[in-house]
This record gives structure tokens, sequence and C-alpha cells, in this order.
């Protein structure tokens, strides 16, 4: 949600280094800026539903959390 799009990043990347730059920025900022986009992320679980312990360990709750943030941005 702080990077407004929804990616796949490989981890062994130099765009995975400047993604996690971005994140580590916004969590130690004095302006605790990260506090809007916990607020983001909470209303698409909100939009997906809270899962079971079932749910939860299985793709397709991963798979509509990415669907369901891909709405959100685009609205």
């Amino acid at each position: 949600m702080l990077h407004e799009k929804v990616d796949n990043i490989v981890s062994a990347s130099n765009k995975a280094d400047k993604y996690a730059s971005k994140i580590i920025k916004s969590l130690n900022s004095n302006n605790k800026s990260y506090v809007s986009v916990f607020e983001k992320c909470h209303e698409i679980i909100d939009m997906v539903g809270f899962p079971s312990d079932y749910e939860l360990k299985r793709a397709k709750f991963s798979q509509e959390l990415k669907e369901a943030a891909k709405v959100y941005i685009n609205r």
C-alpha cells in the first residue's frame, strides 16, 4: 500500500532493496506516516473478511488480499 501498487518482488534483487527501503523509511519516520498505510491495509482486510486459521494457511486468502488491494488502489 505504501507503493500504491501491487507487485511481486523477488527477494534477491535491487528492486527488493529499494522496495524495502521505502517501507523502512516510513516505519522510522517521526511523523508516523505508516499509520495511514496500516489503516488502508485494515480496510482491505475488512473487504475480504477475516480468515479462519485454516484459510490463513492457504494461498487463496493471499490471492484474495492481492485482488482486494488492486481494487482498493484503483478506486
